[in-house]
């Protein structure tokens, strides 16, 4: 049975260096979710499309986002770069171009909103004292640490934090804000069609461009999102959702296979 409607997700992380010294580095994240409805697409002219025909089908079916992290030798008014960064994760999370849904998705996840029944977040770590026992109560988004009582982030939860240093940050902070940005996204479009049509979930198809996979500190989100597609499941709405893998070691072992898999044949992982 074909799947109406198509939605792929795809971002670039893009590092920018002076070519002097200090050598500043900027990084740039930009991420985009993208609605292919199938019908509309087939009644276009396949060899001679017209421009008008293809507008009206883009307008309104995507969302874009963007924003930029200071990762080295860049200052911030009033904070070094670990916290500046922290602000900006926050902010962008937020990012009111969007009206504010993907934070409104973060919580929607964290928070298990999806089966009505109030949750705290678990104990994370406090970007402060570095002790495990940072949390907030149900909904919010921001609160402070129990034990040092600094200022907390419901993005803080994601551990961001634990990969910078006071002054300086790796660009795999933002290769993971990259990461999670497509997640919210693809669960932005999945949680607008459960608030306002469940029933129209099931004829849908979720396509991120990359690993589904979420590593590390960031893996927080993994358990709550596989209980909400078990609990979607058994309440009779399948959702379907696949990662697109170009590069990688997993292409690599499909390329190895691949010569001596029969020919019509697909892997299916069991896990």
């Amino acid at each position: 049975e074909k799947l109406p409607l198509v939605f792929g997700i795809d971002g670039s992380m893009q590092p920018i260096q002076s070519e002097a010294p200090p050598y500043k580095r900027l990084s740039f994240v930009k991420t985009a979710l993208l609605r292919m409805d199938q019908f509309a697409i087939s009644k276009i002219d396949k060899d001679t499309p017209h421009p008008l025909a293809l507008r009206d089908i883009l307008a309104d079916s995507a969302l874009y986002h963007a924003t930029v992290f200071p990762l080295r030798h860049v200052s911030i008014p009033g904070v070094n770069i670990y916290h500046g960064i922290r602000q900006i994760i926050y902010e962008s999370i937020k990012d009111q171009s969007l009206n504010g849904e993907l934070m409104e998705t973060l919580k929607w996840i964290v928070y298990e909103k999806w089966n009505g029944k109030e949750k705290n977040l678990p104990l994370f770590e406090c970007p402060y004292c570095e002790e495990t026992v940072a949390t907030l109560p149900y909904n919010a988004e921001i609160g402070k640490c129990p034990k040092c009582h600094g200022k907390l982030f419901l993005t803080d939860m994601l551990g961001f934090h634990q990969d910078m240093a006071p002054d300086s940050a790796p660009d795999i902070v933002s290769t993971a804000y990259m990461n999670i940005n497509e997640v919210l996204l693809l669960f932005t479009g999945i949680r607008y069609y459960w608030e306002k049509n469940k029933k129209f979930l099931s004829n849908c198809l979720f396509v991120k461009d990359g690993p589904l996979a979420i590593r590390a500190q960031y893996s927080k989100i993994v358990n709550p999102l596989r209980r909400f597609l078990e609990y979607s499941n058994k309440k009779g709405f399948p959702i379907h959702i696949i990662g697109q893998e170009k590069t990688g070691r997993f292409c690599e072992h499909l390329e190895h296979i691949s010569k001596n898999a029969p020919i019509g044949h697909i892997f299916i992982p069991n896990n």
